[in-house]
């Protein structure tokens, strides 16, 4: 925000006066002439050069060119703090105007003192309305950088979810239950002690025949049906899936025999009662549903396969029944 904006000038009759006796200063670029906070005792007036005012550290808020003044704001408060830092960006030469100046031209000529107040008092307005422009322009592209990384996080929380989610049933998928088994196994989750896991998974006996009988569709809706069903059952730390066509699958979490088997005969009884309406008919099905706990010195792979030979018996014994291994 450089040459935010301009004092207004003198003429010729009140520089002469003003400057009358001051003192001729050189400044090599790069000197600091006064620092923020610092108590002011003088003013000054640039002849040539130029002079950077800096409102905050490394925030440019003006630059002066010949014939400007600058520094009498703690001069005509009375030896206030200055209020800004001013640094020569350019060899300069300026004069030095000490407060006995100021004094002398009140005496002399009040009026032109009136108006030095009056041009710094419409001067400092100025610039205070550009800088809340300023930030203002700041406040703008701030929500508009906010919104920006609000929607590529709620992209990011939407692709997240796809990525994890079963696009018919809404449950987790098989990759996502890949990644919680393991989690359930970690050291970060059991901290030291072993897990105590229960795995259950059905399937919907005959559910081919559905399909062929009915149509896809209608297998679907019998898919959604059973999830929807599956989720009521569940408490809020189990993790229902679909692994895949008629295929889900439950992890436990913290689950012992006598509680696993009570899911598994909720879940169980709550789907030999379901009746699926379909636009022909009504459909009821059964489920054959196959168990297995953690066992001392089981990895993800040896659960898995238990898991999956107690489904495995289930069928073979009949379908439509809860087998344990």
């Amino acid at each position: 925000m450089a040459n935010a904006c301009k004092k207004p000038e003198f003429s010729i009759f009140e520089q002469q006066q003003l400057l009358q006796g001051s003192e001729l200063r050189q400044v090599k670029m790069g000197e600091v002439l006064f620092t923020q906070g610092e108590t002011g005792d003088c003013m000054y007036w640039l002849e040539s050069g130029e002079i950077e005012i800096l409102f905050k550290e490394g925030q440019s808020g003006k630059r002066l060119q010949s014939d400007a003044y600058f520094g009498e704001l703690a001069l005509l408060t009375g030896g206030s703090t200055r209020s800004a830092t001013a640094v020569a960006t350019r060899n300069s030469q300026l004069r030095v105007i000490q407060q006995q100046r100021l004094q002398e031209i009140q005496q002399s000529h009040p009026q032109m003192l009136c108006q030095l107040l009056q041009r710094t008092c419409a001067y400092l307005i100025e610039h205070e309305n550009s800088l809340l422009a300023d930030l203002s322009e700041q406040n703008r592209s701030l929500t508009q950088a906010l919104d920006y990384l609000r929607r590529t996080r709620d992209e990011l929380d939407a692709s997240e979810i796809r990525a994890n989610t079963d696009e018919l049933t809404q449950l987790y998928n098989r990759r996502c239950f890949e990644q919680r088994m393991h989690y359930l196994f970690s050291a970060e989750y059991n901290k030291g002690k072993n897990p105590q896991l229960a795995v259950l998974i059905f399937d919907l006996d005959r559910f081919k025949a559905i399909n062929d009988t009915h149509g896809h569709t209608a297998g679907d809706t019998v898919l959604k049906c059973l999830a929807r069903l599956l989720r009521s059952c569940c408490r809020n730390n189990d993790f229902p899936c679909r692994l895949g066509g008629d295929e889900f699958i439950v992890l436990l979490p913290d689950t012992q025999k006598k509680e696993a088997f009570g899911m598994a005969e909720l879940l169980y009884d709550a789907m030999r009662t379901l009746k699926i309406r379909i636009p022909t008919t009504t459909i009821q099905v059964t489920v054959s549903i196959g168990l297995t706990l953690y066992r001392a010195g089981d990895t993800t792979k040896m659960l898995m396969e238990r898991t999956d030979q107690a489904l495995h018996r289930a069928k073979q014994q009949g379908r439509d029944q809860i087998v344990e291994v």
